[in-house]
């Protein structure tokens, strides 16, 4: 639960590092020393410094933590979200956030795009960036929000100068999966704009821009091949690549300077995995198109830091081989093995390869492509064999009847079914290779295994896997080539995991700015590195406090630190507690970016009383609460009971006995025999003077303000309007329907408790989407922010005062002479 650390000299300090990239650096580099990250320890001696870029300047949706935020934001970028705050980070890391920066070109703007905050959670992914139009790889695009169709939306770069292209190029998206393809766009200059057509492909087409120059350029998308059907949200429209003669655009990640001297090491980071199209299931894996998510930084490496002064340094990092040729080859270490090719793959991923239908594991398995409509799987084996008997094993969900031509390496051929078994016989023939042409009304084509006697399967070497100097990734460093060596398992090679990578020799930075990159068009995808100075001395391993006492808000623990230590508890680091030993007061400090840890000066021994401040306000506030409902309610009985059960001046008065008795009865005689009887008069109303009115209106406008910044609190914008909006609608209501109101409120209390069951339950199902996100979390917030307004309603309406009768006349005629 808690241990004592002992520093080596002092703590290193992390700039702009979360605890997750701290682990990256760990081995060799940090040891077990704890870790101060940005101003955590402000006021600790420190030893040395590491600079990183994990800490990005971005917006998050805070309904969609970990799938649904913003690319990397340049520094002078808006942080547009129609949330109350862009980022949930500590209030002194702001300026330790590491930006991204354009050269060649001076920002790119779109209209919308999936990359943000406002896209649908299934279309988010933050390699769907405007710039993506812009980086000269016709593998990224950028992609346009779907809320409200692709026509009009816009793309727009600004250049350093004035450019007079005529002419450029454009590839546009070609997928049927993304929204109709895109038939006609206007571009647009500081010059005037032109319309063009757009043909129906996915390479570069040319595209005439308005003659002039211009400081800016925008494509606006004008029309679609078909119309997409209602409702319009959902479908979207992409752009490749745009190329403007002269302009060779760039983005780079700039990691935050260090204040005071050179950092120990500088550790640079992609700020997302690899995206896979694979996952692997308790019984194998599973490929689709549906899985892959574009990413930020999806191909190459483009990071800069700053260095107050020149140094030497040394480099690692790690790697993913994406290249499968490449993998295929460097796995292959007995030229007699065999070999598996196929003419088409549905992904790119290791785990969809030709050698996966050949490698005699069940969990992997080759997938053809869609559009490969006889799909061929060619196995060589290098000697003469005769077979007549194969087995084509497939996945459960893909084992219907199918055709096949088997040819081998003389011209013969055969043809045959597939069938449930996958068991295929035919003529022997004498053979060095079979070829699989498939002819199926399923696609894709999959197949998991082909077993052909007397030919053993493709294997992966156990031994360890190494690549020389030269043949790791390439990396550059401010332009100069940095030789590398690879070094991992021929697993993590053939399953597209991270290897380590090492730079042949040490390289010396320069001062001021300095740039890390890896082309786009490398096998090898980086995905950190880390350049080390001279290596901090490795601290003691950590002791363990002696815990006597544990509850979760007073905890008393035996220490003793003969040096100058901390105390660290592996919990969340939280103000609120208190460490106090001998009658002192210990300092706190969080470690690692998130560990409730307290300064241990030299010769501390005893026990240490841990306690959580608020624990006691909360008691009390517990108690006040419950006393306060208590008096509400003997109040209320108390009223109740006193209440008259009929106003006194709905009883009529005897005026007699306001008169003198004897006065009465000599005016009884001379009464006439019809007698009036009289309520008492109205009281009169008091008259508002001016400033009353003024101090009213005064009130109510306090009120509507107070009501609308509670909405935005609560919900944000929506929440400002929907708030007093429905407080002005229940107030109308209460002036016809007084009793029915309550109700209302607890009816539409029940309807969000049950739509938000139904979305729970969908989501618990495996359901994505809007029919997930609008039971589960818009419509009951809407209807709760709807209640808050009702139940503000009822607190401000004036309640109806006493009611009065006016003044009436009772003429009554008696029957006869008698009655009196």
């Amino acid at each position: 639960m808690a241990a004592v650390v002992q520093p080596a000299a002092a703590t290193l300090r992390v700039y702009g590092a979360p605890e997750s990239l701290i682990t990256l650096a760990g081995e060799g580099l940090l040891g077990n020393q704890p870790v101060l990250v940005n101003d955590d320890g402000a006021g600790q001696p420190v030893s040395g410094s590491i600079a990183t870029d994990s800490l990005r300047r971005r917006t998050v949706n805070f309904g969609q933590l970990r799938s649904n935020y913003s690319p990397t934001l340049t520094a002078t970028e808006p942080a547009d979200t129609f949330l109350s705050i862009d980022d949930y980070t500590e209030p002194g890391w702001s300026k330790y956030q590491a930006v991204a920066r354009y050269t060649g070109i001076k920002d790119v703007i779109a209209s919308s795009s999936a990359s943000g905050i406002q896209a649908f959670s299934t279309q988010w992914a933050s390699g769907a960036l405007p710039y993506a139009a812009f980086d000269a790889d016709l593998r990224t695009m950028w992609e346009t929000g779907g809320w409200t169709g692709p026509v009009g939306q816009w793309i727009q770069a600004g250049f350093d100068a004035p450019v007079n292209p005529r002419v450029i190029q454009v590839a546009f998206a070609d997928s049927n999966a993304i929204g109709p393809p895109v038939t006609r766009v206007t571009v647009t200059t500081a010059a005037g704009q032109l319309s063009d057509p757009v043909q129906v492909t996915g390479d570069l087409q040319p595209l005439r821009v308005p003659a002039g120059a211009s400081s800016w350029l925008r494509i606006t998308i004008t029309g679609l091949a078909y119309q997409p059907p209602a409702p319009v949200f959902g479908p979207q429209a992409g752009i490749a690549a745009i190329k403007v003669p002269g302009v060779s655009p760039s983005r780079t990640i700039v990691a935050p300077s260090v204040p005071g001297g050179d950092p120990s090491a500088v550790v640079l980071a992609k700020a997302q995995p690899p995206p896979s199209d694979c996952m692997l299931t308790s019984l194998r894996w599973v490929c689709s198109l549906q899985l892959g998510t574009a990413t930020e930084e999806q191909y190459g490496f483009d990071h800069a830091f700053t260095e107050p002064s020149p140094q030497s340094s040394a480099v690692h990092g790690t790697a993913v081989l994406v290249d499968s040729s490449l993998a295929d080859r460097y796995a292959r270490l007995d030229l007699r093995e065999a070999t598996s090719t196929a003419s088409s793959t549905l992904i790119a991923d290791p785990q969809d390869q030709p050698r996966s239908a050949f490698d005699g594991d069940p969990a992997t398995a080759w997938i053809a492509n869609p559009a490969d409509p006889h799909p061929r799987l060619t196995i060589r084996w290098g000697y003469p064999r005769t077979i007549s008997r194969i087995t084509i094993e497939r996945p459960p969900g893909a084992s219907s009847p199918t055709q096949v031509l088997i040819a081998g390496s003389a011209g013969q051929a055969r043809g045959a079914t597939i069938g449930a078994s996958g068991v295929v016989t035919f003529a022997p023939m004498k053979t060095t290779s079979l070829t699989f042409t498939f002819t199926t009304a399923q696609a894709p084509m999959e197949v998991t295994d082909v077993v052909i006697p007397g030919v053993p399967f493709i294997s992966t070497p156990t031994v360890p896997f190494r690549l020389p100097c030269g043949l790791g990734p390439q990396l550059r460093i401010n332009g100069k080539a940095v030789p590398t060596r690879v070094s991992g398992t021929f697993t993590d090679l053939l399953d597209g995991r991270p290897m380590e990578f090492t730079a042949c020799s040490r390289v010396t930075l320069a001062a001021g700015a300095n740039r890390v990159t890896e082309p786009q068009a490398d096998g090898f995808d980086i995905q950190d590195v880390v350049l080390a100075g001279a290596q901090p001395a490795s601290a003691p391993a950590p002791a363990a406090a002696t815990v006597e006492s544990w509850t979760p808000s007073v905890r008393k623990l035996r220490v003793a630190a003969a040096a100058r230590s901390y105390l660290v508890v592996n919990e969340n680091f939280n103000a609120g507690w208190q460490a106090v030993v001998a009658g002192r007061t210990l300092q706190p400090v969080r470690l690692d970016g998130w560990k409730q840890a307290w300064v241990l000066p030299a010769g501390t021994a005893g026990v240490v009383t841990l306690t959580y401040r608020p624990e006691s306000l909360y008691r009390d506030a517990v108690a006040g609460g419950l006393a306060a409902l208590a008096v509400v309610m003997l109040a209320a009985v108390v009223l109740r009971r006193r209440r008259p059960s009929a106003p006194a001046q709905d009883q009529p008065q005897d005026q007699s006995q306001d008169q003198p008795q004897d006065q009465s009865q000599d005016q009884s005689q001379d009464q006439p025999r019809n007698q009036i009887q009289r309520w008492p008069q109205e009281p009169p109303r008091l008259t508002r003077s001016r400033w009353h009115r003024q101090l009213r209106w005064l009130g109510l406008a306090i009120a509507w303000a107070a009501l609308a910044g509670a909405g935005l609190v609560l919900g944000g914008y929506p929440g400002a309007v929907l708030v007093p909006a429905a407080a002005l609608v229940f107030l109308g209501l209460a002036r016809r329907r007084d009793q029915d109101v309550p109700w209302l409120l607890a009816g539409l209390l029940v309807v969000a408790s049950a739509c938000g069951a139904v979305g729970e339950h969908l989501a618990l199902s495996g359901d994505i989407g809007l029919i997930v996100s609008a039971p589960a979390n818009a419509i009951p917030q809407v209807i709760c922010l709807i209640v808050i307004g009702g139940m503000a309603a009822a607190l401000i309406r004036p309640r109806p005062g006493p009611t009065t009768r006016p003044v009436t006349e009772l003429h009554h005629e008696p029957r006869d002479r008698g009655e009196t």
